[in-house]
């Protein structure tokens, strides 16, 4: 500061004031946030050369234009202090900063233990710190998500699942938790295999091998003929009569009561190949083009034979073909439709364009006549 003075019957005093130092700041964005909050804070003041940044909690900064993150709540006083090397000055703007504290996320569920399929009701029991609760978000594990504040969740697989929350208050500010391993499915699951889906002929033997998993279970076999057994190994089951059925097994846990089903469909009859066709004519001539469509419900393989020698290869397995006749015929069309190699039947038609004929009788004319 430059002083002057003059004497005359008084002395007056001059100060000029250019190149007076006045500490000032501002902030660039808001002054309220949640934890962690980022703060960056802009130096607006008129001259100096140095800086010292004051947050209000013990940390400072020589920047002149620094970036803070505040990650505890409350409330924060911020003071500037500038500097040109011979004098000073400082600026404090008190609970500048209010950092709101995030909500404590927390749930719990009915049964967190339970057999497939398992309903779980869930209970938000967020504690809101600094404004009330207005959004969940949750992620079960299973694929599935709500946002209701007390979803209730059905699983399904038997496995273990993780399952988080997300909450987010009036002021914005998110809380979340996860909790891994959360709910546990328990339970058996059962499975079986047969050595014939399809069985041709009387008695029809069908060995059921056990594949189920499970701890210490109870099974129950019904074998859809009226019959059922139980014990781990059913072993051959021997079909008396023709029919179309399933197979169950239901298996039980007998310590935790979980239980579990298996359904397989089974075929035992008379096996037989079935197919429909049709018939395209060309006018007066002799050619004519044969449609066929399979209608054999079960086969592992068919053939089609249209010219009465083997069995076309070309025709391997097709479910609808055709064929075109040169000559009225009569032709032989054979469909072998197969399951195995003692499971299988051929059906033959015998097709031949009609032919136009007539016949007459005169009458015999005796005298007198």
């Amino acid at each position: 500061m430059i002083k002057f003075c003059l004497n005359t019957f008084f002395i007056v005093c001059f100060f000029s004031s250019y190149g007076q130092l006045s500490a000032d700041f501002d902030v660039v964005s808001e002054t309220q946030g949640c934890a962690p909050f980022v703060v960056e804070f802009t130096d607006i003041s008129s001259g100096g050369t140095s800086w010292v940044w004051d947050f209000g909690n013990g940390f400072t900064s020589n920047e002149q234009n620094p970036t803070y993150v505040y990650s505890q709540p409350g409330f924060y006083t911020v003071s500037l202090t500038v500097s040109d090397g011979t004098s000073s000055d400082i600026e404090t703007k008190f609970s500048l900063i209010r950092v709101n504290p995030s909500p404590i996320a927390d749930f719990s569920v009915d049964d967190e233990i339970g057999c497939s399929p398992h309903h779980a009701q869930f209970t938000d029991l967020s504690v809101p710190l600094a404004g009330t609760i207005k959004e969940w978000f949750w992620a079960f594990g299973n694929g599935e998500s709500s946002t209701e504040t007390n979803p209730l969740i059905t699983y399904s697989v038997i496995k273990d699942y993780d399952v988080f929350l997300k909450v987010i208050d009036a002021n914005g500010c998110e809380g979340s938790v996860s909790k891994t391993n959360f709910i546990k499915l328990d339970g058996p699951e059962a499975k079986f295999i047969v050595s014939d889906s399809v069985a041709c002929g009387l008695p029809a033997s069908i060995t059921f091998v056990n594949k189920s998993i499970g701890n210490d279970l109870e099974y129950f076999w019904d074998f859809g003929d009226g019959t059922s057994s139980t014990g781990d190994i059913p072993g051959t089951h021997d079909y008396t009569s023709f029919d179309s059925l399933s197979a169950i097994l239901l298996v039980t846990e007998k310590k935790t009561g979980c239980s579990d089903t298996f359904e397989k469909s089974l075929i035992v009859g008379n096996y037989e190949a079935k197919f429909d066709w049709d018939i395209i004519c060309f006018g007066d001539s002799n050619k004519f083009v044969i449609e066929v469509q399979n209608q054999t419900e079960f086969y592992n393989s068919l053939q089609w034979n249209f010219e009465g020698n083997n069995f076309d290869p070309n025709e391997s397995n097709k479910e609808k073909t055709s064929h075109l006749y040169l000559t009225r015929g009569p032709h032989n069309i054979t469909l072998e439709a197969k399951v195995n190699s003692s499971c299988w039947d051929t059906t033959t038609i015998t097709y031949g364009l009609p032919r136009a004929s007539f016949s007459y009788s005169s009458l015999i004319c005796q005298a007198p006549f």
